[in-house]
């Protein structure tokens, strides 16, 4: 096991001069020239014996890949978001009911390229009116910025309304009638943070279109609305560092009473409407969840319609069949399970819902015909479709995503790795189906912001595995997947709980055998980019190399970004002091020392990026630089520097995206030594719907 290393004077020291503050002016000749020197090391090293060629075509039988977002039923037709494998961005579809067959003659009735070639607007979201005469789609910038609605006849492709401009990007929800829409404004505040409120536009009324609801306090964002199916109620969730509260209105189209009171609050819940109730899943004395409903005609308070499991996550809640009987979503031992519940005022505990295997449920949907809509995702399976009918066992295989890979390719383990404080961290480990002692493994990390890191398609995970190495997913603590403690044990002054949670799943992998010391890298974006560079700082021998992407690294300096000002709920203030110090402590930036060899590093940044600045990516590329000095014979190799065009935060086109993972494929190969000398896997047909998941039956490994 090796230690942390505190040798050697730092580059940058938490309490003295920037030496590369030059590095945050992007606009600058110098930046620019320093760019292009980094661009061409970059080349040069991924070329070099044409790894990169060899790494394109290792991923490219699995990057032919589709999906599917949740269906909306209009009579006999249906609505969803396709991907497809040579488009760039998704279109949306109207389709002859739900299947492949009915997929095949599918019609397209918007492509955001159709309007835009140059792909400077995204298609985020979308909804259709009750009635399926209007679809709202939201488009957004791909360099940031608010969004706009735009409302279309979906059977003709002409406008059906004004575009409505500075929004959040977040489909707005219709009133039954169809006369109006909900939705959510995004507003120039007077600090750097915008104001986002609710708002009624009302259709076919220009002399007033629209009202702003009154009542969630200016300092409040609003994060989703929702009107009752009576019509007669609104609901609008915001959030306020880390207080969320829930507000219930009248819904009066004159204008006259458009103020909403506050029902509920908490540190973290979810509001919906489930017919003639108003249910919120919460943490409030419950840190793994629970469901509280309210009715609205008045005859009841609020009553705990789901409590929580001791060993379970609540995610999701969903009202589903003309009786509104419960269907929840639960995440536990890392993946999704789901349970049906007994209609009315007692659903009782739920009966289990038999799923393909053991990986991610990412959304539910009800259905006005009856059917319930669930998006499946699994580490083979691109999103896909399942179809549960309500009183049923089983959510049947719908619509299955091209691209999902045969049955057998790869094997899964469920690892137990034990940090040092004696807690258990979850450890996924993908192989080949027939493997052959300690690999080349990559372990990829996320960590924070309480989001669940949970099983889904990766088709650099299968490239990987099939060409020998192992592909690892740990979930350390400051995420989201075993409720809210499991988030507060590593946040704020805290946060260096996840690294360490990070080294133990390092040292576990070399210990079980998984892999040979020294040929461990890490993998991460965002905040997993910020602790996979941290630990590899921490612990440089511990790790063959490390890719970290669109990751804040100068963490005592990230709000001097407009974004950063929004994470210090998550990392604390630098302006505090024993916030700063705990800060100083695991900053990648402040921690790089010199004469220290540090394992290569690749440094993404990315073009549209409007959270994490590009900065973070060039000014540590440039201290780790420093550190090359006596200790590597290698300085164009240990420290490069990629700026991804045409990709923002969790953004960007199809094909920016594969150019992004090939050089990084390429990149880890040569860091990690896995050899691409064989020929690479060729996949002629996807995998047949059924229990295809190369996971175990549940039950963790030491």
């Amino acid at each position: 096991m090796s230690t942390p290393h505190h040798g050697g004077r730092p580059v940058i020291p938490a309490d003295g001069a920037d030496l590369f503050h030059w590095l945050e002016d992007g606009t600058s000749e110098d930046v620019h020239a320093w760019e292009m020197e980094r661009a061409a090391e970059l080349s040069a090293h991924l070329d070099r014996d044409g790894l990169r060629g060899a790494a394109r075509e290792h991923l490219a039988p699995f990057m032919e890949v589709g999906g599917y977002g949740l269906p909306r039923r209009i009579g006999d037709k249906s609505i969803y978001l396709r991907f497809e494998p040579h488009r760039d961005h998704p279109v949306l579809v109207m389709a002859d009911g739900i299947g492949a067959e009915a997929d095949l003659s599918a019609l397209v009735i918007f492509d955001p390229r159709e309007r835009d070639p140059e792909g400077s607007d995204l298609l985020v979201d979308w909804s259709v009116s009750p009635d399926g005469h209007r679809l709202a789609v939201v488009l957004a910038p791909a360099d940031g910025g608010p969004a706009r609605i735009e409302l279309i006849d979906p059977w003709t492709g002409a406008p059906a309304g004004d575009p409505l401009e500075g929004c959040h990007p977040l489909a707005p929800v219709w009133f039954p009638d169809g006369s109006g829409i909900l939705y959510v404004q995004s507003r120039g505040g007077g600090g750097s943070t915008p104001r986002r409120t609710a708002a009624l536009h009302l259709l076919d009324r220009p002399e007033t279109p629209e009202y702003e609801i009154r009542g969630v306090p200016e300092d409040f964002l609003v994060q989703r609305v929702g009107v009752a199916r009576s019509g007669h109620r609104l609901m609008v969730q915001a959030r306020r560092g880390r207080a969320t509260g829930v507000w219930l209105g009248a819904l009066d189209i004159t204008g006259a009473n458009t103020s909403v009171s506050a029902v509920h609050a908490a540190s973290d819940c979810v509001a919906s409407f489930r017919g003639d109730h108003l249910d919120i899943l919460t943490r409030h004395e419950a840190p793994r969840g629970r469901l509280l409903t309210l009715s609205l005609d008045g005859d009841m308070g609020w009553r705990e319609t789901v409590p929580e499991r001791p060993d379970e996550v609540l995610v999701q809640a969903v009202g589903t069949g003309a009786d509104d009987r419960l269907l929840t979503v639960w995440r536990a031992q890392g993946a999704s399970l789901v349970r049906a519940h007994r209609p009315g005022d007692d659903p009782g505990p739920g009966e289990r819902v038999d799923l393909p295997g053991i990986g991610s449920v990412t959304d539910v949907g009800a259905d006005p015909s009856g059917d319930t809509w669930i998006s499946w995702t699994d580490f083979v399976t691109p999103p896909s479709l399942l179809r549960y009918a309500a009183g049923g066992a089983e959510a049947v295989p719908t619509l299955w995503a091209p691209g999902s890979a045969p049955p057998g390719l790869v094997s899964c383990e469920r690892h137990d790795a034990i940090a040092d404080d004696g807690v258990a961290v979850r450890v996924f480990v993908i192989g080949p189906s027939a493997p052959r002692g300690p690999a080349p493994t990559l372990l990829t990390v996320y960590g924070g912001f309480g989001l669940a890191y949970t099983p889904t398609f990766s088709a650099a995970a299968l490239a990987w595995t099939t060409a020998g190495g192992r592909w690892a997913m740990v979930t350390v603590r400051g995420g989201g997947e075993e409720g809210e403690q499991w988030r507060e044990a590593a946040r704020g002054r805290a946060k260096y709980r996840s690294v360490r949670d990070l080294h133990a799943a390092a040292d576990h992998l070399v210990d079980s055998g998984v892999a040979a010391a020294g040929h461990v890298g890490l993998l991460g974006s965002s905040h997993g980019g910020m602790l996979a560079a941290a630990a590899a700082v921490d612990r440089p021998g511990t790790y063959a190399g490390v890719v970290a992407s669109a990751a804040p690294l100068d963490m005592l300096g990230f709000t001097r970004w407009p974004a950063g000002r929004a994470w210090i709920p998550e990392y604390g203030d630098p302006e505090d002091p024993l916030d700063r110090a705990a800060l100083a402590a695991y900053s990648p930036y402040h921690n790089l020392r010199r004469g220290t060899r540090y394992p290569p590093f690749l440094l993404t940044a990315l073009e549209l990026d409007g959270r994490v600045d590009p900065a973070h990516a060039r000014k540590f590329c440039a201290a780790l630089r420093i550190c090359q000095d006596g200790a590597t014979e290698e300085p164009p190799g240990v420290a490069l520097y990629a700026l991804r065009p045409r990709l923002g935060h969790g953004s960007g086109t199809l094909s920016a995206r594969k150019a992004q993972a090939v050089d990084e494929f390429c990149f880890l190969a040569r860091a990690l030594g896995l050899s691409l000398d064989e020929r690479p896997t060729s996949l002629t047909t996807n995998a047949a719907p059924g229990d295809r998941s190369p996971l175990p039956a549940p039950g963790p490994r030491g």
